[in-house]
């Protein structure tokens, strides 16, 4: 787990609030398609991937997406661990955005709040040269990275567990899980990796805006 701290004058914060990256505040689903793209292509497999961040917002996987259209097992987990290992590369990481008002949004709740991004990536490096041509870096007090897989929401719960955390902003299950074990207020967003519906199945409230959101933590 990397961990990199901004310094910074002392100040008093209102909140501590934890922030997921990838559906939360950056939107990755163009790199998503783009790279399961190309590593089909590899294995000239004609497949259109433009719904596979529709399938994965159903809380489903890659895997369970190529299990529907490859009669393959071993081809599909092939296919899955060759998208893995160019995910986080430099050239697809410029497919990404911010969500519209996203850095407006930080840069409000920045200034009473001490905010943390918490996000799972592989290649750390990367993550923070992404963060910084973003132009968000200074807006968190902290920034973690976690391994992605199984053990996300334990170790992003690691990672905050020696803050008092009032809030965690995240939009997937991994992100809800980790607010779970902090035993802290999670803020779910529908306009991510998961949408309204699928949270209301979970029975937890969701979020479509930024406004929404600074409201819930302002009132």
């Amino acid at each position: 787990m990397l961990e990199h701290t901004k310094i910074s004058s002392q100040k008093l914060y209102k909140k501590i609030i934890a922030i997921d990256l990838d559906g939360t505040i950056l939107d990755s689903s163009e790199r998503h398609n783009v790279v399961m793209r190309k590593v089909l292509d590899l294995y000239n497999i004609n497949l259109d991937c433009g719904g596979i961040v529709d399938y994965k917002k159903r809380g489903k996987s890659n895997i369970d997406f190529l299990k529907e259209h490859i009669d393959s097992i071993d081809l599909c987990y092939t296919i899955q661990a060759k998208w893995i290992r160019h995910i986080e590369d430099k050239d697809f990481l410029a497919y990404d955005k911010l969500y519209h008002r996203a850095s407006l949004f930080l840069e409000k709740l920045s200034k009473s709040n001490y905010l943390i991004l918490v996000t799972a990536r592989n290649d750390e490096y990367n993550l923070l040269e992404q963060v910084r041509l973003l132009e968000v870096e200074n807006f968190f007090e902290k920034i973690f990275v976690v391994s992605p897989g199984k053990n996300a929401a334990k170790e992003k719960y690691e990672a905050l567990n020696p803050f008092k955390v009032d809030y965690f902003i995240g939009d997937t299950e991994v992100d809800s899980s980790a607010a779970y074990l902090l035993n802290t207020r999670f803020i779910a967003v529908n306009y991510g990796f998961r949408t309204n519906s699928f949270w209301e199945y979970k029975g937890i409230k969701s979020y479509s805006s930024f406004n929404e959101i600074t409201s819930l933590i302002d009132g």
